[in-house]
């Protein structure tokens, strides 16, 4: 059974093309990495799934049905989150908005014990009071990723989750997203090459066009056609290993 499916999705802004004809099927279950130079679509490319942007051409579905419809099956980590770091939020609080299902619904005791589990399940449940402007980047993004996973979606969509993150925070994360394998499907944008060839399935290598899709193997192969450079020069990710302090 397929998660989500893609054919000849074609996506503009003001006139520039920022898809071009992309189809492609990811499988329930799949761990897919789509990598590609900035400006290549990435970004857009998940907010299709998410159902955020209408094609301009082509036909989008998720598990059989529009992206729209099907939302809540969709678990999403953005790039970067913008937020006021002196809100007073704890972590417990930013995860269980998770489960938030709409004005004037309380959350239950599920919900909160979802909340629990899934702190375990990222090992930060030692932080749950802490607040939220206090994490290092590390810690912030498993708070984030767990919010993301605390609605239990069938679908998860990451958006260079590690970009600001030091080796050891990005392979604690990686860490947690390689114990999700096969039983959620996931699609990861990234620049980091060296943890797309250990951890992933399948590789989409996307610079507007999908150029490929298929094993890792090959898709490494295929990097210096779509980003234009010899994947040594990719190997660490284009975040660099001294982007900012993040230790988890």
């Amino acid at each position: 059974m397929w998660a989500v499916r893609l054919e000849g999705v074609s996506v503009s802004f003001d006139g520039v093309r920022a898809l071009e004809d992309v189809s492609l099927t990811v499988k329930e279950g799949e761990f897919v990495s789509v990598i590609g130079p900035n400006g290549g679509g990435k970004t857009t490319l998940l907010r299709v799934i998410l159902g955020l942007l209408k094609p301009d051409r082509g036909k989008v579905e998720v598990f059989g049905e529009r992206p729209d419809r099907v939302r809540k099956l969709i678990g999403y980590v953005p790039q970067r989150v913008s937020f006021d770091p002196s809100f007073p939020i704890t972590v417990y609080e930013l995860v269980l908005m998770g489960r938030y299902r709409g004005p004037l619904k309380p959350y239950t005791a599920e919900d909160k014990a979802a909340v629990e589990a899934i702190l375990k399940e990222v090992g930060i449940y030692d932080l749950k009071g802490r607040l939220v402007g206090e994490l290092s980047g590390g810690q912030l993004q498993k708070a984030f990723l767990a919010r993301a996973l605390v609605r239990k979606p069938k679908l998860l969509l990451l958006d260079e989750p590690t970009a600001s993150l030091d080796p050891k925070a990005r392979r604690s994360l990686y860490e947690i997203l390689h114990k999700l394998k096969g039983g959620i499907t996931m699609i990861l944008v990234t620049h980091d090459i060296a943890a797309v060839s250990i951890y992933v399935d399948t590789i989409a290598c996307l610079n507007r066009r999908l150029h490929y899709y298929g094993p890792k193997e090959g898709g490494i192969k295929r990097i210096k056609e779509v980003y234009g450079h010899p994947v040594e020069l990719l190997s660490f990710g284009m975040g660099g290993e001294d982007a900012g302090d993040a230790s988890v």
